[in-house]
């Protein structure tokens, strides 16, 4: 499971709701807590090494989520502008 995620509060949006520039949120999905209630993004650490590996794994993920709100943003707002187009057509 991935630790972040895109959350798109337009994902939902119809042509007959108020158009309104898109945003996307990133979330954490997968996280363990420490004993004192810190969010923990990987497992124990102890070697240089292990650091490395959970770091990378890390960044590729996100410019995974990156990528997909980047898409998100780009698709919801062009499907927005048609719909108020179409709105300007119809008038």
């Amino acid at each position: 499971m991935d630790n972040f995620f895109v959350v798109n509060p337009f994902e939902k949006w119809k042509p007959t709701d108020i158009p309104n520039n898109c945003h996307v949120n990133i979330a954490v999905g997968a996280y363990a807590t420490s004993p004192t209630g810190e969010l923990l993004l990987t497992e124990n650490l102890m070697s240089d090494q292990e650091v490395d590996h959970a770091i990378d794994r890390l960044k590729k993920q996100l410019e995974k989520v990156r990528n997909e709100a980047k898409k998100k943003i780009k698709v919801t707002n062009a499907r927005i502008l048609e719909a108020v187009k179409s709105r300007t057509r119809t008038e």
